[in-house]
């Protein structure tokens, strides 16, 4: 058994992140991270979501790592919606850090599983990025599912299904990671 810190990226009151048409990022986050919750404590392990809702009190974003190091989290994933001026951006990626360490295995796991639950989507890559949820002491990634800006991808994001193939596909991959 692991503890798993998942967070649902933005939803602090204040940020709600990217939006599309009808969607908000910090919605779309939220419920990914509610089913790979759900998956990952039907594999044992303890699972704890940076915020349940609307939650100023983890405007700071050390304050979601802060979160994941008070409960001994072994792995740290952050979920986002991509977003661009130019509504035809699209794809998904996955972020770790630029320290070289085992967040980039992380990365790749996940990568690897949501590109193959979700094929039709363009792989933008594994990249390296100084993002604050990337510097905590554990492993950490962070995932960009796809374009909520683009409006085909925001539909394929707003179907509840999806979703849930999503983190089932998180899930996955850190079962694969923590072993």
């Amino acid at each position: 058994m692991s503890n798993i810190c998942l967070d649902p990226g933005h939803g602090d009151g204040e940020d709600h992140g990217a939006s599309g048409r009808v969607m908000l990022e910090a919605d779309v986050a939220l419920a990914v991270c509610q089913f790979a919750r759900e998956d990952l404590i039907a594999m044992g392990h303890k699972v704890i979501l940076t915020r349940e809702a609307e939650d100023p009190s983890v405007a700071e974003l050390w304050a979601r790592v802060q979160i994941a190091e008070d409960n001994a989290a072994d792995v740290f994933v952050s979920v986002h919606c991509n977003s661009f001026a130019d509504p035809g951006a699209h794809g998904m990626e996955v972020f770790s850090s630029r320290a070289k360490d085992q967040g980039d295995v992380l990365a790749d796991y996940l990568e690897q599983e949501l590109n193959a639950t979700f094929p039709g989507l363009t792989r933008r890559g594994l990249k390296e990025a100084g993002y604050a949820v990337l510097k905590g002491p554990m492993p950490s990634a962070l995932v960009e599912w796809a374009f909520i800006s683009n409006a085909d991808e925001e539909g394929m994001m707003a179907d509840v299904g999806n979703q849930r193939a999503c983190g089932a596909a998180i899930a996955r991959a850190i079962q694969r990671f923590v072993g």
